[in-house]
């Protein structure tokens, strides 16, 4: 996996794309992608809901799950859902 800070000392960007299934993560981890992001955007452009506020923290696991098997090199970066990070002692429980 890539050093974020020495990216930054040497004046390097940081890439990032999102994705939401397996395949999608295979194809971005043979790339140069530095971050994949499992977005809570996957409500509306996946799921077809309304906006992001409805998406369980039970659905973005099962999609980061997907993601995180197919990046091996990629760094794997997940959305937490609306009103699941709120105070720091549900959050220790959450994950």
């Amino acid at each position: 996996m890539i050093s974020f800070l020495e990216k930054k000392a040497k004046n390097e960007k940081i890439t990032m794309v999102s994705a939401y299934d397996y395949h999608s993560a295979r194809i971005l981890d043979n790339s140069d992608i530095d971050i994949i992001l499992v977005g809570d955007s996957l409500a509306m452009t996946v799921l077809g809901m309304q906006d992001t506020l409805s998406v369980t923290m039970d659905e973005m696991l099962i999609f980061t799950k997907a993601v995180s098997r197919g990046a091996k090199k990629s760094f794997v970066l997940a959305d937490m859902p609306f009103m699941s990070y709120q105070s720091s002692d549900p959050l220790v429980s959450t994950c």
